[in-house]
């Protein structure tokens, strides 16, 4: 079965060093400018996954880095509400009974 929400590790976080101590007057700066908030509309997803394609290649700083994990979370957490499997009945495999919703 594969992972969920939760359970699967993101490719892109992967690639990314522990955060080193964080200085909240430029972290407070960038939060400022990019004002991350959930995810409601397909528009904002597109902002925040833009922003963090930008951030990917860069050499970022340790507040850039929390950010780029907190646009990271936010964007994955939205995904996930759109895509809910339901969970299968007792004895059934939830492929089939995802397919039977569906149908």
């Amino acid at each position: 079965m594969p992972p969920t929400g939760k359970e699967r590790q993101n490719p892109m976080r992967a690639k990314r060093p522990a955060t080193k101590k964080l200085d909240l007057e430029p972290y407070g700066k960038l939060l400022a400018a990019f004002v991350p908030r959930p995810i409601e509309t397909e528009e904002e997803r597109k902002r925040m996954s833009a922003a963090i394609k930008d951030m990917l290649n860069k050499d970022l700083t340790p507040e850039e880095e929390v950010l780029f994990q907190l646009l990271v979370k936010l964007v994955t957490d939205y995904e996930d509400q759109l895509v809910q499997i339901p969970e299968a009945p007792p004895g059934r495999d939830a492929a089939v009974s995802y397919g039977e919703h569906r149908a």
